[in-house]
């Protein structure tokens, strides 16, 4: 398991288009800027939100937080009245 984080001052710019990494991906692939910039706008699509915690020489979580659809919260009122 590599264990890289994100450094600080890199944080703020992370799911911005063309960001690159300032190193190569794990397995030495060179990076184009896009991957987090495509996810959250994905996410943003569905009414999400993509946050990331991140400690340089520790890790990196990323959140994806989507809202239940009207019809996923009638689906989750019922299992719950129905349990």
């Amino acid at each position: 398991m590599h264990l890289i984080g994100i450094p600080l001052d890199m944080l703020p710019h992370v799911f911005d288009r063309f960001t690159r990494a300032r190193r190569e991906g794990l397995r030495g692939e060179h990076t184009t800027g896009l991957g987090l910039a495509i996810c959250k706008t994905v996410v943003e699509w569905h009414h999400g939100t993509l946050t990331v915690e991140s400690a340089e020489g520790q890790g990196s979580a990323f959140t994806v937080e989507l809202p239940l659809s009207a019809v996923g919260k009638r689906a989750a009122k019922r299992k719950v009245a129905g349990s």
